[in-house]
C-alpha cells in the first residue's frame, strides 16, 4: 500500500515553483493490491533571501489495483482505487558555508485513507531537520546528497481518534546522481534508504520502550529531458517491512515497475549553489 513518509518533501530545500504529475505501473513486482499509482507534487516559495528561504509543499497519491472480494461494486469493473494519501508541509532553510549547501527545517502532515476492509487510516505529524551538501561535479556527472532525521507523531492538538503511527524516528539519507547523456537528455539515479525506529509503548518520544529498527528502500533509475519543463522515464523500486495500514500487525510491501513523470519547475536552493 502507500508509503506513509513519501514523497512530497523529497523535493528538498527548494524555493521557486515546482509541479509534477507521475504515473507508476508496478509491472515488474505488483503489490498485493497496488497495480498502479498516480502522484502529483507541488511546491512554491514563500520567502527568498541571500541566506534564508521558505516554501510550502503538498502532494496527492492515488493507489489503484484489481477488484477485491471485500467490495460490492454497483457495476462491473476490473480495478479499484484502494487508497489515497495526502501530504502538505512547510520548509525553512538557511545557507551554510563551505562544502555544505543548506540546513533545512520542516513541519509536515501526512494522512493515508485505505478503502479496503481490514486496513486502517494513518495520520502523522512530521518534524524533520536535514542537511544538504554542495553538489559534487566530476566531468559531466553530478552527485547531490543529504541526510534527514525526523520525529513522527500524531499530536493531541488534532483530537484524533486514530492510533499514533508505529514509526517514532525516521533517518533518511538522500542521494541523486545524474550524468549528461547529451545536450537534450540526462541519465539519473535516486536512492532513498530509510531507517525506522518504531514506537512500541508509551508517548513520543521519551517513553518509547524496546523500539525496533526497520529498513526500507526507495529507488529510481531513468532518463530525463533537460530544461525547466521535462519528461522523466524511469524504473522504480519500493520495499518496506510495514506500510502501517493494517491494524495491529505489520503489512510488508514490495513493488517495482516503470513510470513516466511530467515536471514543470523554476527552482533554486537557499545558497549560491544554483
Amino acid at each position: 500500500m502507500a508509503n506513509p513518509f513519501a514523497h512530497a518533501s523529497d523535493l528538498g530545500p527548494l524555493t521557486g515553483a515546482y509541479h509534477d504529475v507521475a504515473y507508476h505501473h508496478n509491472a515488474l513486482i505488483p503489490g498485493a493490491h497496488d497495480l498502479f499509482t498516480v502522484r502529483q507534487r507541488a511546491a512554491f516559495s514563500l520567502w527568498r533571501g541571500q541566506r534564508f528561504a521558505a516554501s510550502l509543499y503538498w502532494g496527492t497519491f492515488l493507489f489503484v489495483g484489481p477488484d477485491h472480494q471485500d467490495l460490492d461494486p454497483a457495476s462491473i469493473f476490473t480495478w479499484f482505487m484502494h487508497s489515497v494519501q495526502f501530504e502538505y508541509g512547510l520548509l525553512a532553510g538557511v545557507a551554510l558555508p563551505g562544502r555544505f549547501d543548506s540546513l533545512v527545517f520542516e513541519y509536515g502532515r501526512t494522512s493515508q485513507h485505505p478503502l479496503l476492509g481490514g486496513y486502517g487510516e494513518v495520520s502523522s505529524d512530521i518534524v524533520r531537520m536535514s542537511v544538504w551538501m554542495e553538489p559534487v561535479r566530476v566531468r559531466s556527472a553530478v552527485l547531490t546528497a543529504g541526510l534527514r532525521g525526523a520525529f513522527i507523531d500524531l499530536l493531541a492538538f488534532w483530537q484524533s481518534v486514530l492510533a499514533k503511527p508505529r514509526t517514532a524516528v525516521l533517518i533518511e539519507p538522500v542521494v541523486e546522481l545524474h550524468h549528461a547523456a547529451g545536450t537534450r537528455a540526462q541519465l539519473f539515479a535516486r536512492l532513498y534508504p530509510r531507517v525506522h525506529v518504531t514506537r512500541t509503548t508509551g508517548q513520543w518520544p521519551w517513553a518509547v520502550v524496546e523500539p525496533r529498527v526497520q529498513y526500507e528502500i526507495d529507488a529510481e533509475l531513468g532518463v530525463r529531458s533537460v530544461g525547466p519543463t521535462r519528461v522523466e522515464l524511469l524504473l522504480d523500486l519500493y520495499a518496506s517491512p510495514d506500510s502501517e495500514q493494517v491494524r495491529g500487525a505489520a503489512s510488508p510491501v514490495v513493488t517495482a515497475g516503470v513510470a513516466i513523470r511530467f515536471v514543470s519547475s523554476a527552482l533554486s536552493f537557499p545558497s549560491g549553489s544554483e
